[in-house]
């Protein structure tokens, strides 16, 4: 599994703010969960905070809500309406 998390945190570095957002986007809404899933969100939520984004409208606690579509304004993560 560590080695998949590194995989991950070296393709979310490579890539631009936007590109990051669309890929939080593309994971919002899929209800099927694994192991390798778990992973992949958890290591771009790690990512989001690495960036230094507000992600307070996401933030659950310990966790982060994938119900909604975001967009970053001024580095800060505001739902799509």
């Amino acid at each position: 599994m560590e080695n998949l998390k590194n995989e991950f945190i070296s393709l979310f570095r490579e890539l631009t703010d936007n590109e990051l957002i669309e890929r939080f986007n593309q994971s919002v809404g899929i209800s099927a969960w694994n192991t390798a899933r778990r992973c992949y969100v958890k290591t771009l939520f790690n990512e989001l905070q690495y960036r230094n984004f507000d992600c307070t409208t996401v933030e659950r606690g310990n966790t982060f809500s994938l119900q909604h579509k975001v967009i970053l304004v001024e580095n800060r993560l505001e739902y799509l309406e």
